[in-house]
């Protein structure tokens, strides 16, 4: 699940990018900029002269940039853009932490994705949801006063990570005779998690012939389960979504209903 949990990935990817929400609207540029989207992507080819085993002992695994390819007898191939537009990126509104309800707005954190009509007629797509869960619960490196933990934490900390599984240490700081050593319970694969929360497959249909094309159609769908909210949490019960619609004279409603969810 590598490609999951890290983004922008940089190895070659069927995912085309709608949209990124971050913590962090300064980070924003390099989204975009880092998207298939927009850029290539590399990627490793290795050549076999027997059927290669199912897993690779570790100093066998193909390497993942160029440099390691090339000195283990490989070739480094790039996969073109999907040369679409980069993916909108906005900051994400404020919320509490482990929080399942509404936000300040009174709703649902949301996002409105207007479909691109470069999507063929009657095709079938898939929507992914991905929710990254940081963390900077950690001591930073003492020579750097400008470290971002959700930023710099990146490869060069693998040998020598700022966290450990279960750390022993003097963290009071009195001495290891008078208040250490302690251990921290701490599960360093449950503190910073990608959480792939739901993938929807829909089919997308060309607008009818007799509509024109600045004629604004707002899919106005349904939420939820069927049951009370003790019965149907974290989802809610039944609901239409948008819940606030705003609409202008000539605006088209396209409802639709799906089953329980």
């Amino acid at each position: 699940p590598e490609e999951r949990d890290y983004y922008p990935y940089w190895h070659p990817s069927g995912w085309r990018d709608a949209a990124v929400l971050t913590s962090n609207a300064e980070h924003c540029e390099f989204y975009r900029q880092e998207s298939q989207n927009v850029k290539p992507k590399g990627h490793c080819i290795m050549t076999y002269e027997e059927e290669p085993p199912a897993t690779f002992q570790e100093e066998d695994q193909v390497p993942n940039n160029q440099k390691d390819c090339e000195s283990k007898g490989g070739s480094w191939a790039f996969e073109p853009a999907w040369d679409i537009d980069p993916p909108e990126c906005l900051g994400l509104p404020e919320s509490r932490d482990n929080h399942h309800g509404n936000i300040g707005t009174g709703h649902m954190a949301s996002y409105l994705w207007k479909i691109p009509d470069t999507i063929p007629d009657d095709d079938t797509c898939v929507l992914r949801l991905r929710y990254n869960m940081s963390t900077s619960d950690f001591k930073a490196p003492e020579e750097d006063t400008d470290w971002d933990p959700f930023f710099d934490l990146d490869s060069a900390f693998n040998t020598n990570p700022p966290l450990k599984t279960d750390p022993k240490d003097d963290f009071v700081g009195l001495g290891w005779q008078s208040s250490g050593p302690l251990q921290m319970q701490v599960n360093t694969a449950q503190f910073g998690r990608t959480f792939q929360d739901r993938s929807h497959a829909f089919k997308v249909k060309k607008r009818p012939d007799d509509i024109a094309s600045d004629v604004r159609i707002v899919n106005y769908n349904v939420r939820g389960r069927r049951g009370n909210i003790v019965q149907v949490y974290p989802a809610v019960e039944y609901d239409f979504v948008p819940q606030d619609l705003h609409v202008n004279i000539g605006d088209l409603l396209h409802f639709q209903w799906t089953g329980s969810d």
